[in-house]
């Protein structure tokens, strides 16, 4: 399943966020794709967790992603 791409910002940075949910040898995983547009470079995250665990690990994994400084 994937979910309708997002923008939004991360540290004043234009960002673009989506997720993605597949299965893959038997598991289903959860996997959050964020985007970012710096000031002369493009930036890829990306978090997963197991389906199940989704619940327990995505406040975790946007914090993660919202913690991004160019430097």
């Amino acid at each position: 399943m994937f979910l309708t791409p997002k923008e939004t910002t991360i540290n004043g940075l234009l960002a673009i966020l989506f997720t993605v949910k597949a299965k893959i040898s038997g598991y289903t995983a959860y996997y959050h794709f964020t985007y970012i547009q710096g000031k002369e470079n493009y930036y890829q995250i990306l978090t997963w967790t197991f389906d199940s665990k989704e619940n327990d690990h995505k406040e975790k994994m946007n914090a993660m992603i919202n913690s991004f400084k160019e430097v």
